[in-house]
Protein backbone atom coordinates (compact mmCIF):
# COMPACT_ATOMS: atom_id res chain seq x y z
CA UNK A 1 0.00 0.00 0.00
CA UNK A 2 1.60 3.24 -1.18
CA UNK A 3 1.45 6.04 1.19
CA UNK A 4 -1.05 8.17 -0.72
CA UNK A 5 -3.20 5.02 -0.01
CA UNK A 6 -2.82 5.13 3.62
CA UNK A 7 -3.42 8.75 4.11
CA UNK A 8 -6.61 8.55 2.51
CA UNK A 9 -7.70 5.37 4.10
CA UNK A 10 -6.65 7.01 7.25
CA UNK A 11 -8.08 10.30 6.59
CA UNK A 12 -11.84 9.10 6.08
CA UNK A 13 -11.92 7.25 9.36
CA UNK A 14 -11.42 11.04 11.14
CA UNK A 15 -14.33 12.23 13.04
CA UNK A 16 -14.09 15.62 11.26
CA UNK A 17 -14.99 13.20 7.62
CA UNK A 18 -17.96 11.31 9.52
CA UNK A 19 -18.94 15.18 10.24
CA UNK A 20 -18.99 16.23 6.45
CA UNK A 21 -19.84 13.10 4.71
CA UNK A 22 -23.35 13.33 7.04
CA UNK A 23 -23.60 17.01 5.77
CA UNK A 24 -23.26 16.26 2.01
CA UNK A 25 -25.25 12.97 2.56
CA UNK A 26 -27.89 13.71 4.60
CA UNK A 27 -27.88 17.79 3.96
CA UNK A 28 -26.95 17.75 0.41
CA UNK A 29 -24.47 20.30 0.74
CA UNK A 30 -21.52 20.47 -1.47
CA UNK A 31 -18.22 19.40 -0.15
CA UNK A 32 -17.32 23.56 -0.02
CA UNK A 33 -20.34 24.32 2.15
CA UNK A 34 -19.55 20.96 4.85
CA UNK A 35 -16.33 22.31 4.97
CA UNK A 36 -17.32 25.76 5.54
CA UNK A 37 -20.14 24.82 8.59
CA UNK A 38 -16.99 22.49 9.82
CA UNK A 39 -14.70 25.35 10.48
CA UNK A 40 -17.18 27.43 11.48
CA UNK A 41 -18.09 24.69 14.34
CA UNK A 42 -14.54 24.75 15.17
CA UNK A 43 -13.94 28.54 15.54
CA UNK A 44 -17.40 28.83 17.36
CA UNK A 45 -17.05 26.19 20.00
CA UNK A 46 -13.65 26.72 20.47
CA UNK A 47 -13.24 23.16 19.13
CA UNK A 48 -9.21 23.54 17.21
CA UNK A 49 -6.65 21.42 19.29
CA UNK A 50 -8.66 21.84 22.49
CA UNK A 51 -8.90 18.92 25.53
CA UNK A 52 -11.40 19.81 27.53
CA UNK A 53 -10.47 18.25 30.90
CA UNK A 54 -12.52 15.01 31.54
CA UNK A 55 -13.18 14.47 27.52
CA UNK A 56 -10.63 12.49 25.70
CA UNK A 57 -11.00 12.72 21.94
CA UNK A 58 -10.12 9.93 19.40
CA UNK A 59 -6.16 9.03 19.53
CA UNK A 60 -5.56 9.90 23.18
CA UNK A 61 -5.36 8.28 26.24
CA UNK A 62 -5.03 9.36 29.88
CA UNK A 63 -2.51 8.07 31.77
CA UNK A 64 -1.34 8.43 35.16
CA UNK A 65 2.35 10.03 36.31
CA UNK A 66 4.95 11.13 38.66
CA UNK A 67 4.93 14.79 38.97
CA UNK A 68 8.14 16.42 37.13
CA UNK A 69 9.70 17.14 40.76
CA UNK A 70 9.19 13.94 42.25
CA UNK A 71 12.93 12.73 44.03
CA UNK A 72 14.05 9.52 43.20
CA UNK A 73 14.52 7.16 45.85
CA UNK A 74 11.20 7.34 47.46
CA UNK A 75 8.54 4.67 46.97
CA UNK A 76 6.28 4.95 44.49
CA UNK A 77 3.44 4.83 46.63
CA UNK A 78 4.87 8.42 48.59
CA UNK A 79 5.19 10.45 45.22
CA UNK A 80 3.25 13.21 44.16
CA UNK A 81 0.93 11.66 40.62
CA UNK A 82 -1.17 13.49 38.07
CA UNK A 83 -3.29 12.46 35.46
CA UNK A 84 -1.75 13.74 32.15
CA UNK A 85 -3.64 13.60 29.08
CA UNK A 86 -1.35 12.24 25.94
CA UNK A 87 -2.42 12.53 21.61
CA UNK A 88 -1.17 9.67 19.89
CA UNK A 89 -3.15 10.36 17.02
CA UNK A 90 -4.17 14.27 16.44
CA UNK A 91 -6.27 13.19 13.23
CA UNK A 92 -5.94 15.31 10.26
CA UNK A 93 -2.98 17.13 12.05
CA UNK A 94 -1.16 14.44 11.47
CA UNK A 95 -2.23 13.36 7.85
CA UNK A 96 -1.17 16.85 6.76
CA UNK A 97 2.18 16.36 8.02
CA UNK A 98 2.83 12.77 6.75
CA UNK A 99 1.30 13.98 3.20
CA UNK A 100 4.08 16.94 3.28
CA UNK A 101 6.72 16.03 5.00
CA UNK A 102 6.47 11.88 5.17
CA UNK A 103 6.82 9.29 8.13
CA UNK A 104 10.17 10.45 9.80
CA UNK A 105 8.73 14.04 10.22
CA UNK A 106 5.48 12.42 11.90
CA UNK A 107 7.53 10.49 14.20
CA UNK A 108 9.18 13.78 15.81
CA UNK A 109 6.03 15.53 15.51
CA UNK A 110 4.60 12.85 17.61
CA UNK A 111 7.53 12.94 19.78
CA UNK A 112 7.47 16.11 20.68
CA UNK A 113 4.10 16.60 20.99
CA UNK A 114 4.27 14.01 24.09
CA UNK A 115 6.67 15.12 25.34
CA UNK A 116 5.01 18.65 25.60
CA UNK A 117 1.67 17.51 26.89
CA UNK A 118 3.49 15.55 29.16
CA UNK A 119 5.22 18.23 30.72
CA UNK A 120 2.43 20.80 31.01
Amino acid sequence: MSQDDLISRLSVKSQEHIFLDELENSFELSPKEARGILDSAKTVFNLEGVSHPGNIRPGQIREIVLTKDASAGKPLSQLKKVEITLTSDAGEEDLDVLSKYGRVALREVHILRLVEEALD
